[in-house]
């Protein structure tokens, strides 16, 4: 498999697939003031590591913790929105352990993670926040709204990545069922430098989406053909792949490590979002830990894929923000 590869990208992504050049169609929203980086912060955390943390929109505003998806980046919130500003809201965006500057965990895990988001929220003097998550980051956001329940308003996640429990490899990429089988059976010292070669070959010339660009639903394909969206992802690989390509090698194949905590006994109210055509987080897989949760509002749209955080960020942000006290039905 690995010789196959390293002969043509191509090959992780199934048969006869051949490249595809990404359309640029025109910007989704005025871009003039969208949410760039206010200021970049390093936090010292207890146990001597450090995390770093990024801070968007109002500086006054109601606080909310953002867990960014696996190939976006900490200098921008979204390429199109400027709710956070107009509608008063704090957006803090820490890295997951690996990224950026933020340290590995020794022993990774979404319970140690969501201490390490305690100790923020601590360092910050925040007593209530709210949550949200997108791809990668949402398994995060659920872990806060289950484990720190007594600080979250609510929670919201987009296009959740979910853990084996509710995910099954043949409804998963091509692209990434071969890296996860390879990452079972294959030693580290092989792997990573391996997968330092081919996220560098995804870098260049926008690669990923280009060789993907078959796989997405025709609402995929209008975003990741943006020059928004490109640049959003350019500067996410460029991050990950200056700072710690190993944290992100950690990160990603910790989809194959079960959760540790409960969904079921979630008492945050959860928002879920997720398109029913996303090729990414399969839908079924949604549903499951949509109906996991006790108190689960509910928004499978159809039409759509995976890239619902960026078609429909300020709505997501109204609904997660619109009343401290609500509840699910």
């Amino acid at each position: 498999m690995l010789k196959s590869i390293l002969r043509s990208p191509a090959a992780l992504l199934g048969e006869k697939q051949s490249p595809v050049p990404v359309r640029h169609h025109k910007a989704l929203a005025d871009t003039t003031q969208h949410s760039h980086a206010s200021s970049f912060h390093i936090l010292s955390l207890f146990d001597g590591r450090k995390l770093e943390y990024t801070e968007f929109g109002d500086p006054e505003g109601t606080p909310l913790i953002y867990f960014h998806g696996i190939l976006h980046s900490r200098e921008q919130f979204h390429p199109f929105s400027t709710y956070p500003e107009k509608h008063g809201l704090r957006i803090i965006a820490p890295e997951r352990p690996g990224f950026g500057k933020s340290c590995m965990q020794k022993q990774r895990s979404l319970r140690n993670y969501t201490n390490d988001i305690l100790q923020l929220a601590q360092h910050l003097n925040l007593t209530k926040f709210y949550v949200l998550g997108d791809g990668d980051g949402a398994p995060a956001a659920l872990a806060c709204a289950n484990l720190l329940g007594n600080f979250v308003y609510k929670a919201a996640v987009v296009g959740c990545m979910p853990d084996p429990t509710f995910e099954h490899m043949e409804n998963i990429l091509p692209f990434d069922r071969k890296l996860m089988a390879m990452a079972k059976s294959t030693p580290k010292s092989i792997l990573n430098p391996f997968y330092r070669m081919i996220l560098k070959a995804m870098r260049r010339n926008n690669n990923y989406y280009r060789l993907m660009f078959n796989e997405f639903c025709k609402a995929d394909q209008a975003i990741i053909s943006t020059p928004e969206h490109e640049k959003l992802f350019q500067s996410g690989m460029d991050n990950l792949l200056k700072e710690n390509v190993d944290g992100f090698l950690d990160d990603y194949f910790s989809r194959l490590s079960l959760w540790d905590f409960s969904v079921g006994s979630t008492q945050t109210v959860v928002d879920m979002w997720h398109g029913e055509e996303d090729c990414i987080s399969n839908i079924n897989s949604a549903k499951a830990i949509a109906y996991a949760l006790p108190r689960c509002n509910r928004h499978f749209l159809k039409g759509h894929g995976h890239y619902l955080f960026i078609s429909h960020i300020d709505a997501i942000l109204q609904q997660l923000t619109l009343d401290k006290s609500i509840t699910a039905k």
